[in-house]
C-alpha cells in the first residue's frame, strides 16, 4: 500500500506501508487461507476465545517442541468437515498468528542487519507501526495478540526483474543496459550473502529495478526464504 505523510524538512513523502495481519498473512501454510478459507466472524470468535482461555502460550510451546524434533507441526490441518470445531479454528488462527509474527520479526531483523545496504541493495526502512485490531470482546481490546504490525519502507517505482524481457519498448531500459542490470542483481544478492544470510530463493522475481536510475534492490526479504549462516 502506497501512502503519503509529511516529511521532516518540506513537502510530503511517499512510502510503502506493508502490513502483517494474521487475518491476511503474507505467506500461507498448506490449505492456503487466501484460496480456501477467508477470515470470517466464526474464525474471529474462536481466536478470541483461544486467547481468553490462555491457550495460546501452551500451543506455541507445543509447536516449538515439535519443530525442535525436526518434525512438521500440523496446526494448519483443519480437515474436510464443516463446520469446523471451535477448538480447531482457534488453533488454526493461533498458527496464523505465529506465522505472521515470525514474518514481521524476520523482516525487522533483516533490515536491522542490512542497515548499511538500505537505500542501495534493499529498500530503506523508515519506521515500524502497530495498529490495534477491533475485537468482538471489549475486554480483549489492547491485547498484543490482536495487533497488526507494519513497516514504512521506501517506495521503488520500477519493475520486477523477471518481467524485463516482456516489457514494452517504451517502458524497458535500453538493451545495452540489461547485462549491467542483471549483474547488479547478482551483486545485491551477494552483498546479502556476505553478511551471513544465504538467499535460498534467489530469483529474478525477488529483485526490483528502479525506472529512473536502474538501481536493483532485493525486496520482500522474508519471502526470499533467507537462512542465517
Amino acid at each position: 500500500m502506497e501512502v503519503e505523510f509529511p516529511a521532516a524538512v518540506s513537502g510530503n513523502m511517499t512510502a510503502i506501508l506493508k502490513l502483517f495481519d494474521p487475518r491476511h498473512p503474507p505467506t500461507f501454510p498448506m490449505g492456503q487461507r487466501g484460496l480456501l478459507r477467508p477470515h470470517g466472524p466464526h474464525d474471529q470468535l474462536a481466536w478470541e476465545d483461544f486467547v481468553r482461555k490462555d491457550k495460546l502460550r501452551p500451543f506455541l510451546d507445543e509447536i516449538t517442541a515439535v519443530e525442535k524434533q525436526g518434525l512438521w507441526s500440523a496446526w494448519y490441518e483443519l480437515g474436510d468437515e464443516e463446520p469446523q470445531s471451535h477448538e480447531a479454528l482457534g488453533r488454526y488462527e493461533a498458527g496464523l498468528y505465529r506465522t505472521t509474527l515470525e514474518e514481521f520479526d524476520s523482516e525487522t531483523r533483516a533490515y536491522g542487519r542490512f542497515r548499511d545496504l538500505q537505500g542501495k541493495c534493499i529498500p530503506r526502512l523508515y519506521a515500524h507501526v502497530f495498529i490495534q485490531a477491533q475485537t468482538a470482546d471489549p475486554a480483549l481490546a489492547g491485547r498484543p495478540e490482536f495487533s497488526i504490525f507494519g513497516i514504512f519502507m521506501e517506495s521503488i517505482r520500477g519493475f520486477i526483474l523477471e518481467k524485463l524481457p516482456d516489457l514494452p519498448a517504451s517502458d524497458a531500459p535500453p538493451k545495452e543496459l540489461w547485462k549491467t542490470i542483471v549483474q547488479d542483481a547478482v551483486y545485491a544478492a551477494n552483498e546479502i550473502n556476505k553478511r551471513g544470510v544465504v538467499m535460498l530463493d534467489c530469483r529474478a522475481g525477488n529483485a526490483l529495478v528502479e525506472h529512473d536510475t536502474h538501481r536493483v534492490v532485493i525486496h520482500d526479504l522474508p519471502s526470499a526464504n533467507s537462512a542465517t549462516r
